[in-house]
């Protein structure tokens, strides 16, 4: 006769918290994967020191090509963040299209462009301080607005207040030159997916 297993207090706890930790950890590789980003990738953008937020919902042919980040001070300054940049390459043509999810600790402040809609948050999303009221919107432009200060097609979020930084989609980029800028309904559901990896 097969006796069943015995297991002590401290012997089940072990076995759960192990259990929890697979889980958080199987989490947090699914908000990778489904962001498009390597280990290594993800290991770099938590240099920043900040809860990292990328996007669970990344459109057909677009691949992170490019990292930058900047590790924020211990005092939270207002320097630091991360930006992650999305291509996709036609493959007839060549045309890229491309957009990049930020992050930032403050500082900011400029002309807006002259079309906007209220932008679809993302769960992590808070509202601003002494502006409760205030709804968060998505901006762009068709270029030729040189006067405004727009003179290329140019579209961004506002910054989204997280639970330290700040977030935002913005399209095209400045790393690549002649790419083509997304479109308002896409930039919203990227932003609406905005996803901490922790």
């Amino acid at each position: 006769m097969k006796h069943p297993t015995v297991y002590s207090i401290a012997s089940l706890a072990i076995v759960i918290a192990a259990a929890l930790g697979q889980t958080a950890l199987s989490q947090n590789d699914d908000v990778a994967t489904q962001a498009r980003l390597s280990p290594w990738q993800v290991e770099s953008l938590n240099y920043a020191g900040i809860p990292v937020a990328v996007p669970t919902m990344v459109p057909p042919g677009f691949e992170p090509t490019s990292l930058d980040v900047t590790p924020v001070p211990p005092d939270d300054a207002f320097s630091g963040g991360y930006a992650i940049v999305y291509r996709k390459v036609d493959p007839n043509s060549g045309a890229q299209t491309c957009f990049e999810v930020e992050a930032a600790m403050g500082g900011f402040g400029g002309p807006v462009p002259e079309h906007e809609i209220e932008a679809s948050l993302p769960t992590l999303a808070q509202p601003l301080e002494d502006m409760e009221d205030y709804t968060y919107q998505l901006f762009w432009s068709d270029g030729g607005n040189e006067t405004a200060g727009f003179p290329d097609p140019i579209l961004f979020s506002d910054w989204i207040k997280g639970d330290r930084a700040y977030y935002r989609v913005a399209s095209p980029t400045l790393d690549y030159t002649g790419c083509t800028m997304i479109d308002p309904e896409t930039a919203n559901q990227i932003l609406e997916s905005l996803q901490y990896l922790d």
